[in-house]
């Protein structure tokens, strides 16, 4: 028995037919398929097979429409064949007036054929599942001329799209004019169309990005679990740009409580730097982060200075 798999999609079947090398009896109708050909049925067989079909003479008939049986034709054919004799290279007549009989014979009297179908192997359906992705930035890969079951998608962002969905969440909306003038009221953004988001301007500010995200890919051929993943991950790393930005520009303060918690973990972070190993090439980096974290600890210490006074 064959297993050959099936989806459904608006309401037709499709059936693939892997290592299919014979014509397919399906429901008493004899189609022909090229191997991993799809094809869409309006509803799903109920019975199949691959199928020989044997071509059976069934009677034999001359250009005036005579008709002779098949035993017959083999009776008078035989009879034809006794006056020649067998040789190396076959039937061969020393008489010519035999052979020429012989000959009118096989030439006036041709076969009218029968059809019988042959089942070979019984074949049954197996449903899988359509991928349905509802997300814009997603693309199954079955819209880009693939297989209707290929579970692969292929993420492709648009940059602009993405950063607006990320900037309005925040007030921020985007503008043309890449100066940003003093006439522009309210929170605003901007990129360069030949840019990626490396050049991304928020209120006159262009974002601050690691290297890592710098060379962020905007596309991805995997599972939609990959895909969404991925897009997920671009969303969080631009809701942080306009977040950030939205808190400095709205002067937002941080509580005593939060100031206070992250002062332990620089406290942490410190504790981790003095038990990393240093070698030549990364003593500059090493030096710098520890000053950093310094620089940190102590603008928290001023400010709740600050709020204390």
């Amino acid at each position: 028995m064959k297993i050959l798999k099936y989806s459904r999609l608006n309401n037709k079947f499709i059936v693939k037919f892997a290592d299919i090398y014979y014509p397919i009896k399906v429901d008493n109708e004899i189609i022909a398929v090229k191997n991993n050909e799809e094809v869409v049925f309006e509803k799903l067989p109920t019975e199949a097979y691959t199928i020989r079909e044997n071509k059976i003479p069934t009677k034999y008939k001359n250009i005036s429409g005579d008709l002779l049986s098949v035993d017959c034709y083999h009776e008078q054919l035989s009879t034809l064949k006794a006056l020649g004799q067998v040789g190396e290279e076959g039937l061969y007549f020393s008489d010519i007036d035999n052979e020429y009989k012989y000959k009118k014979f096989i030439r006036d009297w041709q076969p009218e054929y029968e059809i019988r179908i042959e089942p070979i192997e019984k074949i049954e359906f197996e449903e899988v599942k359509i991928l349905q992705v509802e997300d814009k930035f997603i693309l199954p890969m079955r819209f880009l001329g693939d297989e209707i079951t290929n579970p692969l998608c292929l993420l492709r962002v648009d940059l602009l799209e993405l950063i607006t969905e990320s900037s309005t969440k925040y007030g921020f909306t985007k503008v043309e004019d890449q100066s940003f003038s003093n006439n522009t009221k309210g929170f605003h953004w901007s990129v360069p169309r030949h840019s990626g988001w490396e050049y991304l301007k928020i209120n006159d500010t262009y974002a601050k990005w690691n290297e890592n995200e710098k060379n962020e890919n905007f596309q991805l051929k995997g599972t939609h679990e990959e895909c969404l993943t991925k897009l997920n991950h671009l969303k969080s790393i631009l809701d942080k740009q306009f977040e950030k930005q939205k808190l400095i520009l709205e002067d937002t303060k941080i509580s005593k409580n939060t100031a206070k918690n992250l002062l332990n973990r620089i406290e942490e972070i410190k504790s981790f730097t003095y038990k990393i190993e240093v070698n030549k090439k990364t003593y500059a980096d090493y030096t710098k982060l520890k000053t950093k974290v310094n620089e940190l600890e102590n603008l928290l210490i001023d400010d709740l200075k600050t709020e204390k006074s």
